[in-house]
């Protein structure tokens, strides 16, 4: 189900997939681990775990963003001259309050 309206549950969900965030965690450990054997890599990995994280974080968010706008600006395929109903805009606006103050508690 896409990250829209249709699943205003799905904001709390996890932005990163599992595999994607164990790896990353698995990457961070190791580099946690081998800094007495060698630090400047040691650090040089845990800042590419940083940066893979915020990058899928950020496409993420970027999913997330044009699913919701989809929802409400008709550029999910409905009929363009037809505005979507008070409900429909009712339930995007819950997904944006709740992914904003999701995102405000980071």
């Amino acid at each position: 189900m896409t990250p829209g309206t249709g699943d205003v549950a799905g904001v709390s969900a996890p932005l990163v997939p599992d595999g994607t965030r164990e790896e990353l965690a698995r990457r961070m450990q190791q580099a946690l681990s081998g800094f007495v054997d060698s630090p400047h890599r040691s650090v040089k990995e845990a800042a590419d775990v940083l940066d893979a994280a915020a990058d899928e974080l950020t496409a993420a968010l970027a999913d997330h963003r044009r699913a919701l706008r989809a929802d409400w600006d008709g550029r999910d395929g409905h009929d363009d001259d037809q505005e979507p109903d008070t409900e429909r805009l009712r339930v995007t606006l819950q997904a944006y309050r709740a992914m904003a103050e999701r995102l405000l508690r980071v």
